[in-house]
């Protein structure tokens, strides 16, 4: 999110499963995935969404494509609605209808190596670690040894770890 503000979103919205979680995010708008999202989901659409990160796909992902593709269709065209998907925690498949992309401006787009080519992939790399020092990202780890690999894997997923070499700490 810090990322997001630094390169120019003015309003973010995150979805989430987990309400206490989606409370400690600094953010204009929270949708937790229960039984209101859908219209939550379709009402944020209808006031005007650009971009969407997708981190965890399956039935979560399946929910916010029809809110953002729901009774669109104008013959003045549809702003562009660019969804990134990034990764596969909730899911590796959805189904999609073929209307959601007929008339509603949803652009479906991929991540990573391949989506782009690699000299265009490191310079966005190289473009992000720059802004991270001038910007002043908060972005909190826990240090721990390459030996402690396996407490890392098994320890939350809301920390984010950093393993090195034996006797290195950060």
């Amino acid at each position: 999110m810090q990322v997001a503000r630094h390169f120019g979103a003015g309003r973010i919205i995150a979805v989430g499963r987990s309400r206490e979680r989606l409370d400690r995010l600094e953010v204009e708008a929270r949708i937790a995935l229960d039984d209101a999202a859908d219209e939550a989901l379709r009402a944020e659409f209808d006031r005007g969404v650009d971009v969407v990160l997708d981190f965890i796909w399956g039935e979560p992902a399946s929910r916010v494509i029809a809110a953002a593709t729901k009774n669109r269709g104008s013959r003045m065209g549809e702003p562009r609605v660019r969804y990134v998907q990034l990764g596969t925690v909730a899911g590796d498949e959805i189904s999609l209808r073929g209307d959601a992309f007929r008339g509603s401006g949803l652009e479906l787009m991929d991540s990573g190596i391949g989506s782009v080519a690699i000299q265009e992939l490191l310079a966005g790399a190289r473009e992000l670690l720059t802004e991270t020092n001038k910007a002043g990202f908060d972005a909190p780890v826990t240090t721990l040894p390459l030996t402690a690999v396996a407490d890392a894997w098994a320890g939350p997923s809301d920390v984010r770890y950093i393993l090195s070499p034996a006797g290195q700490t950060h």
